[in-house]
């Protein structure tokens, strides 16, 4: 069933992309492209329209059927193979698509958040040792512990810790909002 609303998505897309006076679409030309999209994935994973209408503006609601919306979307365009988020294939569709002064600052966002998964440890670790009022020996200790569990580099595989895919796709589609929430386009 993917595979044919994959390839009546891109021929959306190839037509919108020849039928404009220029190579790549515009932001309301995106957003256009994105309602066959939501149109298949509401009612597959029963959301409203007040439940996801606002993701772009960064109205994230943390509910599973809402998560699981954001893993269809993602996985009807084309970003998922294997039950894993493509990176590679996101970055694709963004040089194909997205108009030249979206297109850096997009791709960028999404590099920083094609870890998530250890970027949200990170903060999680970085809340709990401020959450506490710590004496200065432990505050020491808690800097050490904190360096080396929560400033540890970014493992960028896809976002391999969450329990599944719906949890993977909405934390990055969230990150890639939060790092650059001007360029953010979501059906």
């Amino acid at each position: 069933m993917y595979e044919y609303f994959n390839r009546v998505y891109f021929l959306i897309l190839f037509l919108l992309f020849f039928v404009s006076d220029t190579a790549a679409m515009n932001r309301q030309q995106l957003k256009n492209s994105g309602k066959l999209l939501k149109k298949t994935c509401m009612p597959k994973h029963d959301v409203t329209e007040e439940q996801v209408g606002k993701i772009d503006q960064g109205n994230f609601l943390e509910e599973k059927n809402v998560m699981c919306y954001v893993a269809c979307i993602y996985s009807v365009g084309g970003a998922v193979k294997n039950n894993k988020i493509v990176h590679e294939a996101m970055i694709k569709q963004v040089d194909m698509m997205f108009p030249a002064e979206m297109k850096d600052p997009v791709k960028a966002a999404m590099e920083k958040c094609k870890g998530v998964d250890n970027l949200r440890n990170r903060c999680t670790c970085l809340t709990s040792i401020h959450l506490f009022q710590l004496t200065r020996q432990q505050l020491k200790k808690s800097s050490q512990v904190f360096k080396k569990k929560c400033m540890a580099k970014i493992d960028v595989t896809e976002a391999k810790k969450y329990k599944d895919l719906c949890e993977a796709s909405y934390w990055t589609a969230k990150c890639i909002y939060e790092d650059d929430p001007k360029n953010f386009v979501f059906a």
